[in-house]
């Protein structure tokens, strides 16, 4: 998967919840999906100079696994002769040791890439984003964010009325019914 699309997917993700979460509260829900869309591109970008990082660090050619050791031991046991210095040249391993190193590199990125995708995009986007929605806690303007919608407001109390109003009529009813009975 792409990572724009990783990306993309993450805060999919996270507009959902926060949909959701906020349906009644606009100014809240206008506030997380700014976020969210700030968070996940800060993440992003955190997440490219990680990889680029990572890239770069396997420009060295360093190892502790055994597949390049083992590929590596039979050229240093091999003894040279009193007069030959063959034994010295390892040009002709070259070919077979880079294939080893290569194996080790594809392993390691492909463990690592999307790791650091998941941590970053995922993982952090939502901690982030968690810590700026508890924030609003202390924020001077958080009567302004839970305000709800005026149509959800009338709709809210339109059916107070009709509960209070059915409340009522069961009330009529029953004191009806205890009548006849």
């Amino acid at each position: 998967m792409h990572l724009y699309a990783f990306s993309r997917s993450g805060a999919e993700t996270l507009f959902v919840v926060s949909k959701n979460s906020f349906e009644n509260y606009p100014c809240l829900q206008r506030f997380s999906m700014t976020n969210i869309d700030a968070i996940q591109k800060q993440q992003l970008t955190t997440v490219m100079d990680r990889i680029e990082e990572q890239f770069e660090m396997e420009m060295q050619m360093y190892t502790q696994d055994e597949i390049f050791a083992r590929t590596l031991t039979p050229a240093q046991k091999e003894t040279p002769g009193e007069t030959d210095c063959s034994g010295y040249d390892t040009r002709s391993k070259y070919p077979e040791l880079l294939n080893s190193y290569f194996e080790i590199v594809v392993q390691r990125l492909a463990d690592q890439v999307p790791m650091l995708i998941r941590y970053f995009i995922l993982k952090e986007s939502a901690r982030i984003l968690s810590s700026e929605m508890l924030g609003l806690l202390n924020s001077d303007d958080l009567d302004e964010m839970l305000k709800e919608e005026s149509e959800i407001g009338r709709k809210r109390e339109a059916l107070r009325e009709k509960v209070k109003r059915l409340g009522l009529a069961n009330n009529k009813i029953s004191s009806l019914w205890d009548q006849s009975g």
